[in-house]
C-alpha cells in the first residue's frame, strides 16, 4: 500500500517525456486515491494546494501531470517545486522516460501530435527539443522511470512499487536478461555472468529454463556462482544505506547471459530469494526469457 499522508499535502508531480508513459503513471495514482490532474499549467498549482488545504482532508494527496513547452516554464515549475517543499508539503518529483526510437514508434502506433510539433520541423526534433528543456527537472526527481521496455501493466506496477517504499524501507528488483537482446535501461547495477558454465550447451538442459530445478542447480552448483551471489549481497549491503540516505526507494539489479534463459534466470531467482529472506522488499522480473 502507498503510505498515508500526513497533515501537509503529498503532491506527486509526474513529468517527463511526451509518450513516456505519464497518463499510465497518472492513472495508477488516481485508482489508489491521488487526486490527479493532467496539464495544469504552473501558474494554477497554488490555487490548487490552497483548494486542496481547504478541502477538509478530502483532497490530501494530489498527482499533477505536468507538459512543459518553454524553458521558463521548467524554471517556473522548479520554483514552484521548492516553495511547496519549504511549505511543509511533502513533494516527489516522477520522471519518466523512454528511448527517442520508442518515442517516435508509439506516435506512429498513436497518430497523436507530439505538444511541440507547432515549435519543431519534425518529430525527432519535437522529442530533442523536449529533453532539452526538461533536462534541469530530471536531477529533482525522486522516481525516475525508463518506459523503454515496459508494458502499460507493468509500468503502472513500477509506478506503485515506487511510490510504496518511502525512505524508510527499500525495495529492490532483481532481474535477468539477455546480452543480445540489449542492457536493461532502468537497472542501477548491471552484472555479467556469461563467465559461468552455460547450460545451453548440455543436451538435456537446453530447452529448459533456469526456473527448472535442474538448470538451477546446475548453474548454482558452480564455485564461481556462489562467489558471485555472495560479493553481490555485499555490494547491495553498502549501496542500499546510501541510496537511502539519498532519499531513493527503488534499486533495480540486473543480471545478463548471453540469451537471458538460464544463466542470468537462476542466478536473479537465488539473489531475490536470499534478499526476500533477510526482510528485504525484493521483485523478480525474467526479461527475456522466453526469448530465442
Amino acid at each position: 500500500m502507498i503510505q498515508e499522508p500526513t497533515d501537509a499535502l503529498y503532491i506527486v508531480v509526474i513529468c517527463g517525456l511526451s509518450g513516456a508513459g505519464k497518463s499510465v503513471a497518472s492513472d495508477a495514482l488516481e485508482d489508489h486515491g491521488f487526486f490527479c490532474v493532467d496539464n495544469l499549467p504552473v501558474s494554477l498549482l497554488a490555487p490548487l494546494v490552497d483548494f486542496s488545504l481547504a478541502s477538509g482532508g478530502r483532497l490530501q494527496r494530489l498527482a499533477l501531470v505536468a507538459t512543459v513547452r518553454s524553458a521558463d516554464e521548467t524554471q517556473a515549475l522548479t520554483a514552484a517545486l521548492t516553495r511547496l517543499a519549504d511549505a511543509g508539503h511533502r513533494v516527489e518529483l516522477m520522471f519518466l522516460d523512454a528511448a527517442t526510437e520508442i518515442l517516435v514508434r508509439r506516435y506512429s502506433e498513436t497518430r497523436r501530435r507530439h505538444p511541440l510539433d507547432d515549435q519543431c520541423p519534425d518529430l525527432r526534433s519535437a522529442i530533442a527539443r523536449e529533453r532539452e528543456l526538461l533536462a534541469p527537472l530530471r536531477p529533482l526527481a525522486r522516481h525516475d522511470i525508463d518506459s523503454s521496455d515496459l508494458r502499460a501493466g507493468e509500468l503502472r506496477s513500477r509506478v506503485l512499487e515506487h511510490l510504496s517504499h518511502p525512505a524508510t524501507g527499500m525495495l529492490v528488483a532483481v532481474g535477468s536478461f539477455g546480452f543480445k537482446h540489449g542492457t536493461p535501461r532502468n537497472a542501477n547495477l548491471v552484472l555479467d555472468a556469461r563467465f559461468l558454465p552455460n547450460p545451453f550447451f548440455v543436451d538435456e538442459l537446453r530447452e529448459r529454463s533456469g526456473e527448472d530445478a535442474a538448470v538451477a542447480r546446475y548453474v548454482l552448483a558452480a564455485p564461481e556462482a556462489e562467489t558471485f551471489l555472495q560479493r553481490i549481497e555485499g555490494l547491495l549491503d553498502a549501496m542500499l544505506p546510501l541510496h537511502a540516505a539519498a532519499g531513493n526507494s527503488y534499486l533495480s539489479v540486473a543480471i545478463g547471459c548471453t540469451g537471458g534463459r538460464h544463466r542470468s534466470v537462476a542466478l536473479a531467482a537465488e539473489l531475490e530469494s536470499r534478499l526476500r529472506r533477510r526482510g528485504i522488499a525484493t521483485r523478480l522480473h525474467h526479461r527475456d526469457i522466453n526469448k530465442r
